[in-house]
């Protein structure tokens, strides 16, 4: 907008003159991009354009466990248990190199006990009872650490859970 002026060539339009040099000044950069930036990696790409590439691998980790037991209590009663866990943990890296990613521990457990019984010789009986428990959680390499409200940036929280680096940043 400082250097915002009519366009010779086009009386309706507006042009503006290049910075000196072709460099930003440092005081039409926000604070708040400034810090940003800090937190990409090196140049690592030649292209002016597209200066920083990765490529960076995620993880998927997956432990899984099941076990039963079937028992025959008599001639006419059979008890089976099942017991199934499983840990996975998947880690997506971030764009932001130098902040990590985002780390998503989960735990999954179901447990069946389960009686069938021959009531007489054309009738069965099975009962069954199932549980089922899910932990899912998602947190940033660096939740707990308020990166974002230092930064300045508005309404960032700072508390221990949900503080961090931020996830998205939208403009309007």
């Amino acid at each position: 907008p400082l250097t915002l002026k009519a366009d010779p060539s086009a009386p309706t339009g507006f042009i503006r003159d290049p910075f000196p040099n072709n460099i930003i000044p440092s005081n039409r950069i926000s604070s708040i991009s400034a810090g940003l930036a800090k937190y990409y990696g090196e140049v690592n790409n030649a292209n002016p354009i597209q200066n920083y590439t990765a490529n960076l691998a995620s993880r998927d980790n997956l432990d899984s466990y099941l076990f039963r037991v079937d028992h025959r209590i008599s001639s006419k009663h059979d008890f089976m248990s099942r017991y199934t866990i499983q840990d996975r943990e998947i880690y997506t890296p971030g764009t932001f190199s130098l902040v990590g990613g985002v780390l998503i521990p989960q735990r999954f457990q179901n447990i069946v006990l389960g009686l069938t019984s021959t009531l007489t010789p054309t009738l069965l009986n099975e009962a069954r009872f199932s549980y089922g428990r899910t932990v899912n959680r998602q947190q940033g390499q660096n939740t707990g650490t308020p990166i974002a409200a230092d930064l300045g940036i508005p309404y960032a929280p700072r508390d221990e859970i949900n503080a961090g680096f931020p996830e998205g940043i939208g403009l309007g």
